[in-house]
């Protein structure tokens, strides 16, 4: 399990990768996380992926909402997670406000050929980009 689906467990969220788009859980909060990748190597060859991750957390807009979303943060700081949470947005058609929060750059290493050659190091190598 990722650093991110241990904090996000954390937080207690429903959350789900690139979810939530056609239809959204009953809960009144819940997390999309989209997962940007782009692949690099030498001669057409791919050795890592860069993620750009993004949490986008829905909520009903409340007063009592703005420490949830300072929770998340508090746990993202935890767990070592630098991010950049924007200000929260009301978006009318769906009734919730959605907060962005942009985690930086993550490396995974130990890709080649599209696979991995060992399965551990993604994990153990899981470096920010700087």
């Amino acid at each position: 399990m990722s650093a991110i689906e241990e904090a996000l467990d954390e937080f207690g969220a429903s959350w789900e990768y690139d979810g939530f788009i056609f239809s959204h859980p009953e809960s009144s909060r819940y997390v999309s996380v989209l997962d940007e990748v782009e692949s690099d190597g030498p001669d057409r060859l791919v050795m890592l992926r860069r993620h750009s991750v993004t949490l986008e957390l829905y909520d009903d807009g409340a007063r009592s909402d703005a420490e949830s979303r300072r929770e998340l943060s508090r746990i993202l700081d935890e767990h070592n997670l630098r991010h950049t949470r924007h200000p929260s947005v009301y978006l009318k058609e769906s009734k919730k406000a959605m907060t962005v929060y942009e985690l930086d750059g993550f490396i995974e290493k130990g890709i080649e050929n599209g696979k991995r050659d060992d399965p551990d190091a993604a994990e153990r190598h899981h470096d920010r980009i700087v």
